[in-house]
């Protein structure tokens, strides 16, 4: 779809996307997507996390996103890296 192109090889940039097509990206994008639990160890991939997930003693290689759906919670990090990229939602209200 967006790196290959349709089964016929057109891009059809100007199309409208389908909700399967948004996961297929929203897929591709995020490799690892946590609502809750503990995060330990290192993570090669991009890491969403948009629950109540406690992160210690971990290395993020790639980058670490941090989504609005934690809501009013606080997300739990003790002894993290993140070498790639760190970006935090918040609500808008």
């Amino acid at each position: 779809m967006v790196e290959r192109g349709y089964h016929d090889g057109r891009l059809n940039s100007k199309g409208q996307i389908t909700r399967a097509e948004m996961a297929q990206i929203m897929s591709n994008i995020f490799q690892s997507v946590h609502d809750a639990g503990d995060l330990t160890g290192t993570y090669r991939d991009t890491v969403l996390v948009r629950g109540a997930v406690s992160i210690k003693d971990t290395v993020f290689e790639s980058d670490l996103i941090i989504a609005n759906g934690l809501g009013e919670k606080t997300p739990n990090l003790n002894n993290i890296t993140v070498k790639g990229r760190l970006g935090v939602g918040r609500l808008r209200r």
